[in-house]
Parts: structure tokens; C-alpha cells; sequence
């Protein structure tokens, strides 16, 4: 009957490691991962999955914001356009630097 339940313990994936200080050997059973532990790993992939592609971001302009068809509120559409940097991105482009150099290049010169 011992026997079986060590036997058990040992098909069940535990390990029998020596106490260094009492010089027993103990049962230690493999965890499975905490939420934490599993959000942790699927951040990390994401990350990386990040890392290797070339995100390209699209932010959509509201032309109003009664949310009204057919109506278009200037003031409304130039801040919005002001506060996500369009407007200096086209000053920008207009002076002569249509495009964004990479830092190697730029850290080259």
C-alpha cells in the first residue's frame, strides 16, 4: 500500500530532492502555473510577436461630436488633427523630409 502511494506520487509528476539542511529527501509536486505566471508568458509573446512585425497605426478623425451624419465641425476636426501631431507631421513633410529616416541611418551620418 506504501508503495502504490509513492508510486503515485512519482507517475503524478512529482520529484524527490534532498534537504540540504536536515539531509532528507522531500516530495516536491510540480505546480501548474499561476494566472499571474500565465499572463506573464502570453505578454512576452506578444512582445515578441510585436518586435517582429511593423505595426502600422491607423487613428480615425470624428467629424463631429453629436455624432450627426452629414455634419462636420471644423473646430471639432482641427483639434483632433493639432492634438495627434497631423498637422506638424505635414509641416514636416512640406519643408522637404517626406519620410522618417531609421536610427542606424541617422546614427551612421
Amino acid at each position: 500500500m506504501i508503495s502504490q502511494m509513492f508510486k503515485d506520487l512519482q507517475d503524478a509528476g512529482a520529484m524527490r530532492t534532498m534537504n540540504k539542511t536536515s539531509g532528507l529527501y522531500v516530495t516536491v509536486k510540480s505546480r501548474t502555473p499561476t494566472v499571474a505566471a500565465s499572463f506573464h508568458e502570453s505578454l512576452n509573446k506578444l512582445i515578441d510577436k510585436v518586435f517582429r512585425c511593423t505595426p502600422w497605426f491607423v487613428r480615425c478623425i470624428k467629424p463631429n461630436v453629436e455624432k450627426a451624419p452629414m455634419y462636420f465641425d471644423e473646430q471639432v476636426v482641427l483639434a483632433q488633427l493639432r492634438y495627434t501631431g497631423m498637422l506638424e507631421t505635414i509641416r514636416i513633410r512640406k519643408l522637404g523630409y517626406p519620410i522618417r529616416v531609421r536610427f542606424h541611418t541617422f546614427a551612421d551620418r
